[in-house]
């Protein structure tokens, strides 16, 4: 998988889930996960928050971090 080319109807993508819904989607730990996406270039990822990039209702991107550690990215963070 290309880093930057994601399909918006992957179900196993939490950057496609951010884009469909428009929310944010925190992947606290990706051992089980149905949403995570394994990244070739990124095999050390533990945790994910995608963040839709909104400009009023229409979708600009997606802002996806990835974390080397479990439980990285806080509820405080993914709310806005």
């Amino acid at each position: 998988m290309d880093l930057d080319s994601i399909p918006l109807d992957a179900q196993t993508s939490a950057v496609a889930l951010t884009a469909r819904t428009r929310q944010a989607v925190n992947v606290k730990d990706m051992a089980g996960s149905t949403t995570y996406r394994p990244v070739k270039q990124l095999p050390e990822t533990l945790s994910e928050l995608a963040i839709p990039l909104m400009l009023g209702s229409q979708l600009l991107g997606v802002f996806d971090l990835h974390a080397k550690e479990v439980n990285r990215f806080s509820e405080e963070i993914s709310a806005y």
